[in-house]
Order: C-alpha cells, then structure tokens, then sequence
C-alpha cells in the first residue's frame, strides 16, 4: 500500500511539475515581441506598443550595433524598364519616386541588409536618399539639401528604439530615419524634407509610371512580395503621414476594406487609397480647382459630389467631366508596423473610425463581409 502511494505521489508531483513548467515556458514565449500576431487572444498591438513621450525623444541614446559606419551608395547604376522587368518579379515590392519627368524605384527585397538601406542618387536634378528600415517596414525618401550644402548619407551602424539611425559624411551629424530629423552633431535639429513616394507592386509601378528606371542588386531577401501583409498579418500595419509635425494614421487593414478615405491632415483635406491589388497606399489632398472634393465610390467609380467628374484612385488624375485632366496633389505617406509608428508619434491621432467618415464604408464593408470576414468590429476600436 506504501509504495502504491508513494507511486501515486511521485506521478502526481511529476504531473505538476510538468504543468508548472510548460505554464512558465508558454508564458515566457508570449512575452517575446515575435508572438504577436500567433495567438487568437493576445492583447491587442494598441495595449503592447512602446509609446515614447517628447521627453524620450529629446534623449538621443542610440544602440551601437555596428562599430563604424558603413560606407555611402552613391549613384548605383540604373538600368530601363525593359531591361528590370527581366530581372524583377512583377509582385517583388518596390519603393518608387517621380519628380517631374523622370522616375527610378528599387526592390525592397533588394534594398534590405545592414550596409544597403540608404542610396544616394538624384531624380530629374534633384540630390535624394532612399532610406528604408527594416525593424520598421518604413521607406521614405528625404531631399538631401539643407541649406545650400547637399549632405551624403550613410549606415550609421546605429538602431534608436529599433530604427535606423543615419548619418550624413559632410557634418557626421546623426539622424532618425523615423523622423526625419537631425538628433545629435553640427545638425542637430534639423528636419529633411520629405519627397513623396510609393510602396507597392513593380507590375503597378511599371503600369502607372512606364517611363521608370529602376536600381538593380542582388537580393538579400525573398518574401517581400504583395501578399506579404496578408502573411505577415495586416492588422500589424498602418499608414501613417505627418504635416506640420501632427501625425495621423490609419489602419492598412481597414483601408483594404474601405479602399478610399476621406479625412483630413492637419485639418487639410486628404483622399487616401490603396491600389487594386490590396497593396500600395496613395495619399492626395483633396483640393482642386480650388474647392474641396469629396470623392466616393460609385459602381467601382470614383466621382466627386461636387462636380461629379470620375478620378483614379492610383494616380490622382480626374479621367472625365468637368476636372478631366486635374491632377490632386500626391502627399508623402509611409506604410509602417503600427508600433514602430506609434514608439515615434505618440500622438498621431485617429478619430476617424465612425462609419460617415468612409466612402461607401458601409456598402463597401458589407460586400467585404461577404466573404466571410468579420468587419463589424472595425469601427469599435
């Protein structure tokens, strides 16, 4: 009877510990940042994410990944459409710019990698750099002229709160990719201005900018391809844009079910869309002829209730009627994980989630509803 008991205790303690320590392992794997997006109960990204205050952003204490800076890309070379397409899968993502005439975009998959995330190079006269941040899925292309010097930059080998950090060789002063803004050196201070630019398809890109160049190099990563997102998990993205230093952003996700927004930026009126495909964001002020639009979807067409004239939600451009021919002015706008947007615009703002400030959101969700995905709870977050 003894050693009957004293085989039961032993299975029951072994039992317990065995509970005890998958609860503290299980435990210590949801505490990791990688889990997010694996478990159907987590906390939601708004309760989880790292909100850095102004006091934390005026202390500049970046994290040495790097011993020394890597060296500039300066003028990579650039080759034609027809001669990218052969080496460039029409899903791969591109980041691409136009300036006037001329036009260049390069692969993310290509533009990835410690010594590669910033080229320099000029478009139609104009001195850029192309900057793109991993940790933060954040592209955005920055004028390099401050004042009457244009600065070259570089790798810093710096991250601050998981972003990269640059540094121009002029002035060796450094600076967050994540605002745009000199943070310590000769400097410090300093804004860059930021060109507006597109993340989307090389297929869509091509298709709307035909005349483009790209930047070719060997790839350092596969996966960043249009469903991408939808892999990655898009409630984990927003679009964020910034003017007069007042953030906003919006959820990639609802923009997908909604596919046009009416909102205001700075109290500026703005038109965001995104592209067919579900990949690619585009942001425009929604003044033109100098009156503001209010521009919704009609049996897949775009039309202002002002004048009823049809738009392109790629391009900006009213295809008919009164406005035929009218180009809306393209904002910068950056697709970007929500909490590396949030860790640097802790009060980007987004009251827009009431139905009437969508196009269409109601029919529009409804027919996205239909597919068996459940948008009612969208609009109570």
């Amino acid at each position: 009877m003894r050693l009957e008991l004293s085989k039961r205790t032993a299975i029951v303690l072994t039992v317990a510990l065995i509970v005890v320590g998958c609860a503290w392992s299980w435990n210590s794997l949801t505490n990791l940042p990688w889990h997010l997006g694996l478990l159907d109960d987590e906390p939601s990204l708004s309760e989880t994410r790292l909100l850095l205050t102004s006091d934390d952003l005026q202390q500049f204490q970046p994290d040495v990944v790097i011993a020394n800076a890597y060296p500039p890309r300066v003028d990579p070379p650039v080759i034609s459409v027809e001669e990218a397409s052969r080496k460039i899968d029409d899903s791969e993502l591109v980041l691409g710019v136009q300036i006037n005439g001329e036009a260049i975009a390069i692969p993310v998959n290509m533009l990835t990698g410690p010594s590669r995330t910033i080229i320099n190079l000029e478009v139609d006269g104009i001195p850029l750099a192309i900057t793109w941040c991993e940790l933060c899925h954040h592209g955005v292309v920055f004028r390099r002229e401050v004042g009457e010097r244009v600065l070259t930059f570089q790798v810093s080998g710096m991250l601050w709160h998981e972003s990269l950090v640059m540094r121009d060789v002029e002035t060796e002063s450094l600076w967050a990719q994540s605002l745009g803004k000199s943070m310590a050196g000769t400097l410090k201070g300093t804004l860059l201005a930021i060109e507006p630019s597109q993340l989307l398809s090389w297929k869509n890109w091509k298709r709307a900018v035909p005349h483009t160049q790209a930047i070719v190099m060997e790839r350092t990563r596969t996966d960043l391809t249009t469903d991408y997102y939808h892999r990655r998990g898009e409630e984990l993205f927003v679009i964020g844009a910034e003017q007069n230093q007042q953030a906003r952003h919006w959820p990639y996700q609802l923009l997908k079910a909604s596919r046009g927004i009416n909102d205001r930026l700075d109290g500026a009126p703005v038109w965001l869309t995104m592209e067919s495909d579900g990949c690619g964001v585009n942001l425009f002020s929604r003044i033109a002829a100098s009156r503001e639009l209010t521009i919704v979807l009609r049996q897949d067409e775009w039309f202002d209730e002002e004048t009823w004239s049809t738009w392109d939600p790629s391009s900006g451009k009213a295809l008919s009627g009164p406005l035929a021919g009218t180009q809306l002015k393209r904002l910068p706008c950056q697709v970007s994980l929500e909490t590396a947007w949030f860790a640097f615009h802790a009060e980007s703002s987004s009251d827009f989630f009431a139905p009437e400030n969508f196009v269409e959101a109601s029919e529009v969700l409804g027919d996205w509803n239909d597919d068996g995905d459940d948008a009612s709870n969208l609009f109570d977050q």
